[in-house]
């Protein structure tokens, strides 16, 4: 699980350093959202369950309207993110 939230998390950072270095201003800040509610669900995991379960669906859907939206190496950096977070949030369900 740790793995794939890992790797979930660095596809969304190429994706996001990528549109950032095209100077594409509003798709970076696409890019960015999930890693910002990630950082949320990670901060409410313990504390409020139920923000966690919500904000991390929420999360996992703006990481495949990037994957759907972005193009070239954002698009499949976005991909892999959705596919590996995917990954994770079902072993986490199985898990726990």
């Amino acid at each position: 699980m740790a793995f794939s939230a890992s790797f979930s998390l660095l596809g969304m950072l190429v994706a996001f350093l990528v549109l950032l270095i095209k100077k594409r201003w509003v798709e970076s800040i696409w890019a960015f959202s999930p890693l910002l509610l990630l950082s949320l669900t990670m901060f409410f995991g313990h504390s409020a369950p139920t923000l966690h379960a919500g904000i991390s669906v929420l999360s996992f859907a703006l990481m495949l309207r990037n994957a759907l939206f972005f193009e070239g190496m954002a698009r499949w950096a976005s991909f892999i993110a959705s596919a590996c977070c995917a990954n994770a949030i079902l072993i986490a369900i199985w898990l726990f």
